[in-house]
């Protein structure tokens, strides 16, 4: 699948078009500059193509919904992901709330948990990047997926395995 059909059906699959904002790119720029970083092609394609999408149907994908049996695979929820200009102003709350510095981030779970890139200034801007994960609750960070059309993948991958009839009409996910 192409960057620009992962995005496109990350979007349709689990965007609400009503709280969609949109996103220029030179407000992402600009956040570059305050915030001393390059954000991956991946990431600013995504978002100012699609805008800062919200997508609180991932948390029923990942939590496995009615039935409550997480499926394999789920990790964590993106639940919103920042308008360009909420990025700086995430940032430096969530490093004056104890997160690494070295994070950037770039969207949230529902809990209040952010995923980021690693912040750091390149000459060429890398073509996609390591998705990081921040858990508030526990102040670590960890890598969340290898590049960012990984991470949008994941949740594709997901939601068509929920959706798998198991040959008798069904769908393997519970209450379906």
């Amino acid at each position: 699948m192409t960057r620009s059909a992962i995005q496109s059906a990350f979007v349709r699959l689990f965007a609400n078009a009503k709280k969609q904002q949109a996103v220029t790119e030179s407000e992402v720029l600009q956040a570059e500059k305050e915030l001393a970083t390059t954000f991956p092609r991946s990431y600013l394609d995504f978002i100012t193509i699609h805008g800062a999408v919200w997508t609180p149907s991932i948390l029923d994908l990942v939590t496995g919904g009615e039935s409550e049996v997480a499926p394999e695979g789920a990790s964590w929820d993106v639940h919103q992901f920042l308008a360009g200009s909420e990025l700086v102003e995430a940032a430096q709350s969530y490093w004056s709330g104890g997160m690494e510095s070295f994070l950037v981030p770039f969207a949230s779970d529902c809990m209040g948990n952010v995923f980021g890139f690693r912040r750091g200034i390149v000459q060429s801007r890398p073509d996609d990047g390591p998705v990081l994960f921040f858990d508030h609750d526990f102040c670590k960070i960890h890598e969340e997926a290898a590049s960012f059309d990984a991470w949008l993948s994941s949740f594709i991958r997901l939601h068509e395995k929920s959706t798998e009839p198991d040959g008798a009409g069904n769908s393997h996910r519970a209450g379906q």
